[in-house]
């Protein structure tokens, strides 16, 4: 009597439930390298509809991140040429993306990227120009220019918020700052009083003023272009915080959104 063995059920002839529970316990990194391997496991995973809560990213001169905090991963690419690290960034979020979809809710651009800033065009939650000034504590930074920050903010379409981090000033009346719902501005030595007038933000935080004070501010809450009636509504302006030399003087509330 002859007996016959049967082939071995491998991953890719696996009923779909069966597989998905396989897959659903291996992490992004693993899903990724797996995707890459054959086409029907790139399908696999795409309609399992991987919830990634979102894109973090962030750039420098030399390196980015590409994170994703809701499932606690982040992956991170080094490189001294930084038109090819502009065009990794690119292919490597558009793989991402195509195979966990999500939205992008941050993203933060060098200003020493200046001369690359008409190659981002990505939409986002918020936009940051720069991070927290102890990023760059020793380290040499490129001048920025209104033209060129200009450049960015009319490229990229940030929906919510923009931060304006530097480290140097970051100088713009571009028409967009106005009226985002967040605006933030570090080093705002340079804004006036004419220019606090324009603002139609809901949340403003400016920080490191010189020339305004609180009389500045609460004078622009009464009197500035809000007329009465907005005045009266919480969500047309929650809070404008204005930091001098390490102190702050919080106005109209406690609930503003924390600043990045």
């Amino acid at each position: 009597m002859s007996s016959s063995s049967r082939p071995s059920p491998t991953l890719d002839t696996l009923p779909f439930l069966p597989a998905t529970h396989i897959i659903d316990h291996l992490d992004i990194d693993s899903m990724y390298c797996l995707a890459g391997t054959a086409r029907v496991f790139k399908e696999f995973i795409q309609d399992m509809k991987i919830r990634t809560g979102g894109y973090n990213i962030s750039i420098q001169n030399g390196q980015y991140e590409i994170s994703m905090p809701a499932v606690n991963y982040s992956y991170y690419h080094s490189d001294r040429d930084v038109d090819y690290l502009v065009d990794s960034m690119h292919q490597d979020l558009k793989d991402f993306i195509d195979l966990f979809s999500g939205n992008i809710d941050f993203l933060q651009v060098d200003p020493n990227l200046v001369r690359h800033f008409h190659r981002f065009n990505q939409s986002c939650t918020v936009l940051s120009v720069g991070g927290q000034p102890h990023q760059y504590y020793g380290l040499k930074t490129e001048a920025c220019s209104p033209q060129q920050l200009d450049t960015l903010l009319n490229s990229v379409n940030f929906q919510k918020g923009l931060a304006l981090n530097g480290p140097k000033p970051l100088i713009t009346e571009n028409e967009k700052i106005f009226r985002i719902d967040w605006l933030q501005i570090r080093n705002a030595n340079w804004i006036t009083s004419e220019f606090l007038k324009k603002l139609k933000n809901k949340i403003v935080f400016l920080m490191d003023t010189e020339e305004l004070t609180e009389e500045h501010i609460n004078q622009f809450i009464r009197e500035g272009s809000i007329d009465n009636q907005n005045l009266q509504d919480k969500e047309k302006i929650q809070k404008v915080t204005t930091k001098k030399r390490g102190h702050t003087e919080d106005i109209n509330g406690p609930d503003a959104k924390k600043s990045c």
